[in-house]
């Protein structure tokens, strides 16, 4: 609002402004016409014509720096076509790539002043370029800033320019003066303006001297007149850069002939005039030198063991020396002027003319190595340097060469790189030896790198089967990869395998169409074989197999000897190897051995243990059988008596009472006997007696029962039985370990049993589980009592010991039993030995170590059932036994 309301002020003020001018233009000038009001509009019309032509992008703004017009090279410039999308891009001060110069400007335009700078400005895209700016103001009469006008000069093309210009003169002042001749230059006054370090040394005269000085300071004077005329003509008469002969004064006043190139380049008005000067003084001495140095030339051409020679553009020596000469077995009138076709034979012809033409048009020259044949015949192989030869003017008039023979070294490289391959194939070959594992693996890995090193068609490897006294087929690669085919079992002595088996010695040939033991010479011929080499693996003599390989080429001796050399290792790796697999077989064979005897040795010793443990059950059976035999008749005879006493006893109480009844007042004697005996008591006492005694009969009768149940010598085979009864047995037997110790309370058994038919087991066996793992619980829960007795835990925060006794059929054929405590627990590592023999958790002495490995194989083997155990620390102990109803 307030820059709306300054707006509308600057308007206020512009209409009066605008309105006291209209009133000076009525008073002052009424003469002017409608005629030249159209000739200002038509002046304003060239004005907008003239802003919107310029190549300067030029824009307006208001005081507030609101964007309100632009041309057309303003638009394109900073890439926005309309005046409100430049606004809205930041305008102006935007425009600055550095924003101090923008507020540079902007305080300046606010001093009222003009500015003008050159600078780094961006378009609304982006685009940096460099820049002219200028900036006005245009003020009322209170100086105020009514509106802003902008001049933009792109400048980057002329900034390159100067670049450009800078580096090409620095370039400039750097050729001339590393110059090897004098360069001098001179204005159309004939003053000197350039003199070089060259110049400097010809002339005797600095630099510093001779600028500005006149030309004829370094002319002699009798040539003074005719270099006058000379320059005056110089443009009509002579052709710029054309070379003459000229003479020079130094200093010292000494004249010198020099050889000189004169042009000049017109620069405006100016024409400057440029000489390049070299010092000729000494011709003589030059001749003798040029004499001179082509002798030396000549003796170090005849001296060098290399061969030197120059050709024309028509091949044609012209220049050779004496090595060049013997190589070619020729004097030096036969080859002079000789072609290089008249000299070698077509096939190197070609070949060394392919490369001189090749030097010749790219003018560089190259380094090769060239193959000739020489006086006799023989193949030699040059290292050659052959570069352009060049005339005066740079023009490639031929090539010239410089051979050294190296075909001694060329053959001591190819003997050192097939020494190399060898080494490096040997190298292979015992890797593959030695990594492989498998002997068949082995050997053909070794097929494959002989295939592939001396590119055979194939290669194939035989081992020796002793005992049938054949060649069997182990490996092949190339173009054959199978080893079922017809010759898989070559008997020895036989075709030309078991030829070389037979016979132990290689057979080697290059001419495979003319061998007499290769018997398809029509595949060989269709396959385009040539060569086959075929050695016997033998290891001290010993044969252990055949290496054989077909080629499409001739078989080199390096290569013979290489494949004769690998024989031998692979030999032996398939003897290391056939023994190594022996040894591993034996070591096998003695593990397994090693392995049964130790499983035989834990059986025996499982065995005897368990034979010992139901030799100690059936010696207990037989005596518990034995005192539950002999007690039984004993308390039968009592248990039956007991009846007929008591009914005894009972007449006898009525008889008395029927005494006291009808004789109250017995004799002295028998009332003091009464008295003596407590009669009273008596007979108050003696039925209770007679019923303790026959309940105890009762017990008795309980227990001999339960020993005959547990003991079951009557039942060694398998036979039905009710599982609760075996349970309940065994649970009678060990009621006075559940009774409560002065160190441990009254262990709680609580059962919960199923509706359980008869079960078919092994009884007495079956017993014996439950022996043990009641047995093992008991120990449990009392030494988990005692545990935290020591641990100082208070007897009412202990739980009460407890067994849980469980049966319940799970299948149609499956009963199991669960017995649980809620004792200490076990950890997974005891956990998982509890059924390994001999393994105990209790101090020496008190514990085995059989009682549950005797257990788990009485459920597992003998009732094809399992036997589990469920345990954690602090969780206690559930063992979980799963038999078949019937077995």
């Amino acid at each position: 609002m307030p820059q709306a309301k300054s707006r509308r002020q600057d308007i206020t003020a512009l209409r009066q402004r605008v309105a006291e001018l209209e009133r000076e233009l009525t008073q002052t000038q009424q003469q002017l016409t409608e005629c030249q009001c159209l000739q200002a509009d038509e002046t304003l019309k060239l004005y907008k014509y003239a802003v919107e032509s310029s190549s300067d992008a030029i824009g307006f703004a208001d005081g507030t720096g609101k964007h309100l017009y632009q041309n057309s090279a303003f638009g394109s410039l900073f890439e926005c076509d309309r005046p409100e999308e430049f606004h809205a891009a930041g305008g102006i001060p935007a425009r600055f790539v550095n924003r101090e110069i923008a507020d540079e400007m902007r305080q300046t335009m606010i001093k009222g002043e003009s500015w003008a700078s050159e600078v780094e400005m961006q378009s609304c895209k982006g685009r940096r370029f460099q820049a002219w700016a200028r900036f006005n103001g245009i003020r009322d009469e209170s100086g105020r800033i009514l509106a802003l006008i902008g001049t933009i000069s792109h400048i980057t093309a002329r900034k390159q320019a100067e670049e450009a210009l800078r580096v090409s003169q620095a370039r400039f002042a750097g050729i001339v003066e590393i110059a090897k001749d004098a360069i001098i230059s001179v204005n159309s006054s004939q003053r000197i303006t350039l003199f070089n370090q060259e110049a400097e040394k010809i002339f005797g005269y600095t630099a510093a001297e001779v600028l500005g000085q006149p030309l004829s300071l370094l002319l002699p004077q009798r040539f003074a007149a005719a270099h006058e005329k000379h320059v005056s003509n110089f443009t009509q008469s002579r052709p710029m850069a054309e070379r003459s002969e000229i003479f020079g004064r130094r200093k010292d006043g000494r004249e010198f002939p020099a050889e000189a190139s004169i042009s000049h380049l017109q620069i405006g008005d100016e024409t400057i005039y440029t000489a390049i000067l070299r010092d000729i003084s000494s011709p003589i001495a030059a001749a003798a030198a040029l004499a001179q140095s082509n002798a030396l030339l000549r003796s170090v051409m005849e001296s060098t063991t290399d061969a030197i020679f120059v050709k024309d553009l028509q091949s044609r020596h012209i220049l050779l020396n004496s090595t060049t000469l013997e190589l070619l077995g020729k004097s030096e009138a036969e080859a002079l002027g000789k072609t290089t076709e008249e000299l070698f034979p077509p096939h190197v012809a070609d070949s060394l003319m392919q490369v001189d033409r090749r030097i010749i048009s790219s003018g560089v020259g190259e380094m090769i190595e060239e193959t000739i044949v020489d006086r006799n015949g023989i193949q030699r192989t040059l290292l050659t340097t052959k570069n352009p030869w060049r005339n005066e003017d740079g023009t490639v008039m031929g090539v010239v060469g410089i051979a050294r023979d190296i075909s001694d070294r060329k053959l001591a490289e190819e003997a050192l790189k097939a020494q190399a391959g060898l080494l490096s194939f040997r190298a292979e070959v015992d890797g593959i030896l030695a990594r492989s594992e498998q002997l068949q693996d082995m050997l053909q890995e070794c097929t494959e790198a002989i295939v592939e090193r001396f590119d055979a068609a194939f290669a194939r490897i035989w081992t020796l089967n002793q005992a049938e006294n054949v060649l069997e087929l182990q490996a092949s690669a190339g173009m054959y990869t199978h080893i079922d085919g017809p010759h898989r079992r070559v008997p020895v002595g036989m075709y030309k395998i078991g030829l070389i088996a037979a016979e132990k010695q290689p057979h080697l040939t290059n001419s495979v169409l003319e061998d007499s033991r290769i018997s398809n010479k029509e595949w060989a011929k269709r396959e385009g074989m040539v060569a086959f080499a075929g050695y016997p693996l033998l290891v001290e003599d010993a044969l252990v197999g055949v290496i054989a390989m077909f080629a499409r080429h001739p078989l080199s001796e390096s290569v013979l000897e290489a494949i004769s050399l690998v024989a031998n290792e692979i030999a032996i790796g398939i003897k290391r190897k056939q023994a190594e697999l022996a040894l591993q077989a034996s070591e096998a064979q003695l593990r397994q051995q090693t392995q049964n005897l130790e499983q035989t040795l834990r059986e025996l010793q499982r065995t005897q243990s368990q034979l010992i443990q139901s030799e100690k059950m059936s010696s207990l059976g037989q005596l518990v059988a034995g005192v539950a035999h002999e007690i039984n008749n004993p308390v039968s005879f009592i248990f039956c008596n007991i009846t007929h006493a008591d009914t005894y006893t009972q007449d006898l109480l009525q008889l008395i009472q029927l005494y006291q009844k009808h004789y109250p007042q017995p004799v002295a004697e028998i009332q003091a006997q009464a008295e003596a005996i407590d009669l009273e008591f008596m007979l108050e006492d003696l039925p209770k007696l007679l019923t303790s005694m026959k309940v105890g009969a009762e017990r008795i009768q309980q227990i001999v029962l339960s020993l005959r149940t547990f003991s079951r010598m009557d039942e060694a085979q398998i036979k039905q039985v009710n599982i609760h009864d075996g349970i309940d047995s065994t649970l009678t037997i060990l009621q006075n370990r559940l009774k409560a110790k002065p160190d441990c309370p009254e262990i709680e058994v609580s059962k919960d049993y199923g509706n359980l038919p008869l079960v078919e087991c092994y009884a007495g066996q079956l017993n014996q589980v439950f022996m043990n793992i009641l047995c093992n619980a008991i120990d449990a829960l009392e030494e988990g009592h005692k545990s935290r007795v020591i641990g100082h835990r208070k007897e009412d925060q202990s739980p009460i010991p407890t067994i849980r006794i469980r049966t319940q059929l799970i299948q149609p054929n499956q009963v199991i039993i669960q017995i649980a405590d809620n004792g200490p627990g076990m950890t997974e590592t005891v956990r998982q030995r509890l059924f390994d023999p001999f393994f105990t958790t209790k101090p020496v002495g008190k514990g085995t170590g059989m009682g549950l490995s005797i257990s788990y194989q009485i459920i597992t083997e003998r009732h094809g059932g399992s036997l589990q155990c469920i345990s954690s620390p602090g969780q206690g102990a559930e063992f979980a036994i799963q038999i078949p109803l019937k077995q």
